[in-house]
């Protein structure tokens, strides 16, 4: 079943389809081969930064050697409570430097527009989508994709802004410029379409959540639902 959520404020006037088409608005796609975090309609890739990164997998080898460390100590020995003390310090600040890197881009998202427009995406379905990315479970671990979206939440909801969540089906399948549908293996980040113009897999996609989630009635999951009954009731 195809679904559209529309998440706004109570007090935020009623909007309708002519008004939600006049706001400033960007769609964005999770940058799930790439590891980015939010790639937008007009191609700005949203990451953590360098130095963020460079920290975390810093963390990320001090946790590793202290937990190996641990591992080798008798429960509750001197060396052993100081090692865990080692290890929680080390895990509450990748965890701090995690939440800030959030709240960057959870900004620079909200900054840019006041209707906000992202697929409806689960951990397991982004790592279905992912496909067999090296690495990736940890990547998204880190990045928390569902933590951003709920400080995403907050912000339009203190802001009075607009976040709309799309069905993620076929938003990479299917070319905005020509509406011709065709599933691409995950290593293809560019194509040509019939029109002989070069495309970016994400940004396609980042505007095809837009477009939709503006116009959930041109949702190509929609349009095939609509098609089926049609269908199933001239068989009748």
């Amino acid at each position: 079943e195809l679904q559209v959520t529309l998440s706004y404020n109570s007090k935020k006037p009623k909007l309708t389809k002519k008004s939600l088409n006049s706001i400033k608005s960007h769609g964005y796609d999770w940058g799930l081969k790439d590891q980015s975090s939010m790639i937008s309609d007009d191609g700005l890739k949203i990451n953590f930064r360098d130095e963020t990164d460079h920290k975390l997998e810093e963390l990320l080898l001090k946790i590793k050697r202290t937990g190996r460390k641990l591992s080798k100590e008798k429960n509750n020995s001197n060396v052993y409570n100081q090692l865990k003390r080692s290890l929680n310090k080390f895990y509450a600040k990748r965890s701090n430097l995690v939440k800030e890197e959030l709240y960057y881009i959870t900004n620079i998202i909200t900054d840019r527009s006041d209707i906000i427009i992202i697929e409806d995406l689960t951990p397991k379905s982004m790592r279905y989508k992912a496909g067999q990315n090296k690495g990736f479970n940890r990547k998204l671990a880190l990045r928390q994709p569902g933590q951003l979206i709920q400080y995403i939440q907050s912000s339009c909801d203190r802001n009075n802004k607009l976040l709309i969540k799309v069905n993620p089906y076929k938003t990479s399948q299917v070319d905005f410029e020509t509406k011709e549908v065709a599933k691409k293996d995950l290593s293809v980040r560019e194509y040509i379409n019939s029109l002989g113009n070069k495309v970016d897999r994400d940004i396609n996609a980042a505007k095809n959540i837009k477009y939709w989630g503006l116009n959930p009635e041109e949702h190509i999951g929609f349009k095939e639902e609509k098609i089926e009954l049609e269908n199933i009731r001239s068989c009748r």
